[in-house]
């Protein structure tokens, strides 16, 4: 098995493994994209070079004592993955050089998906992002370290 077989195999078990956190949700926006998840691993993988990489940040929160499972497999497949550091973004400075973003599925991600954006955060400790909201909701699964989020004006939690 060549280096990239092993690579591939690895973002498919990312992308089972997040699939089946999404079924868990119970939720219809949920369960529609752990169907798109589980049928990108059978669809062809882009690969784009990173502009960026979380490295040291990334093996840090990754191997936190609370990590998940899911949180070693992005260990397994994050040197294929094409991190986008958020400088420039219009954020404040200390947050957005706090954030490294991929996209595995979706319009431009690793696999293409017009129906469904699925992504990775990572972010530095204490990072305190702006209140923002989208078009699409949203679902944040932490999987390493801990989070605090404000849903729709109310306070932290």
């Amino acid at each position: 098995m060549t280096l990239a077989a092993k690579e591939r195999l690895a973002f498919d078990a990312l992308l089972l493994a997040i699939a089946s956190a999404f079924s868990a949700e119970g939720r219809p926006g949920g369960d529609a994209a752990a169907v798109r998840l589980r049928a990108a691993s059978k669809r062809p993988f882009y690969a784009r070079p990173a502009r960026d990489h979380p490295g040291a940040l990334l093996r840090q929160v990754c191997t936190l004592d609370n990590a998940i499972d899911c949180a070693r497999l992005v260990l397994g497949c994050a040197a294929s993955l094409d991190w986008e550091h958020w400088q420039g973004t219009g954020l404040a400075d200390d947050v957005s050089n706090s954030l490294y973003t991929t996209e595995l599925l979706g319009p431009d991600g690793h696999v293409r998906d017009n129906k469904v954006r699925v992504g990775l955060l990572v972010s530095e400790a204490g990072t305190d992002y702006p209140p923002s909201s989208h078009a699409a909701e949203e679902t944040y699964f932490v999987i390493a370290g801990k989070a605090e989020w404000v849903l729709e004006g109310a306070p932290y939690g």
